[in-house]
């Protein structure tokens, strides 16, 4: 049995049996991992009470050969990330975490994975610490979770083409105008590729010129760990109008990308 230590951050908790727990993790070299950890609700001198929903963890796991789950021997609280406890930010982060665990498979994007979710959650913690509830925080929250998940998206292989026609290659940024966007293509469309089709037809969404370069900043925008506010984490402050629409739009992609929208966006 090989032992290796590793930070995580925790991606999903389940009590198991009388006092174990099945944790989902991310981490920065080996991804998600599936792990068990014995006794983690009784022994404080193993685990320290830190196996908590976004908490970010230095975790020695035990791996078998032949087994999908591992073990946590022993973990140690590195960030609990306090701030996302209150009700709207825990929402934001609830999302965020989902789209981690359900999209994140492989090592090879795990290190640029890690940092984006890391930063995410340090962003709205520090936002969660100051005033809440009122409507520019939750745009701002919101825009967060928009830019981070067209980020995610990207990194795992689902990486939308704000610029060029998907279908012939053209460019398709003339300023001002409102392009269509083929779901199912992840890309733009130029009219003459749009053909009969009409804007509003299943998996095409019209996006306007601010949203596409709010959109294609938000892609661009490099994750800072230490952010003091969320509005950090989504690279761009945004119009209300703006951000409605690249909400939807980076909402239909999870949805065409993953089969079904996220769970938690019903609290969102």
């Amino acid at each position: 049995m090989d032992h290796f230590s590793t930070k995580a951050i925790v991606l999903r908790v389940r009590d198991t049996g009388a006092s174990d727990v099945l944790a989902t993790l991310l981490t920065p070299r080996n991804g998600r991992l599936v792990c068990a950890a014995r006794n983690a609700r009784k022994s404080f001198k193993r685990f320290s009470g830190c196996l908590n929903l976004f908490s970010e963890i230095d975790a020695v796991v035990a791996a078998s050969e032949g087994r999908d789950v591992m073990r946590i021997e022993s973990a140690a609280l590195l960030d609990p990330f306090e701030g996302l406890r209150r009700n709207r930010v825990f929402a934001i982060a609830s999302a965020g975490i989902e789209l981690v665990d359900r999209i994140s498979r492989g090592a090879e994007e795990a290190p640029a994975v890690y940092s984006e979710t890391r930063g995410f959650l340090a962003a709205l913690s520090s936002a969660g610490c100051g005033k809440t509830g009122e409507s520019e925080d939750r745009r701002t929250q919101r825009s967060a979770l928009t830019g981070f998940s067209l980020r995610i998206l990207a990194l795992s292989g689902f990486r939308p083409e704000f610029d060029h026609c998907v279908s012939c290659g053209r460019d398709a940024t003339t300023k001002g105008v409102t392009r269509t966007f083929d779901l199912h293509r992840g890309g733009l469309v130029c009219p003459k590729c749009v053909g009969s089709a009409r804007t509003h037809a299943r998996g095409h969404v019209s996006l306007s010129a601010a949203a596409r370069a709010a959109l294609k900043e938000m892609l661009g925008a490099r994750v800072r760990p230490s952010a003091s506010a969320a509005a950090q984490q989504s690279g761009v402050s945004l119009q209300p109008s703006w951000s409605a629409e690249c909400a939807r739009l980076v909402d239909a992609l999870v949805v065409e990308r993953l089969g079904s929208p996220l769970r938690s966006w019903s609290a969102v």
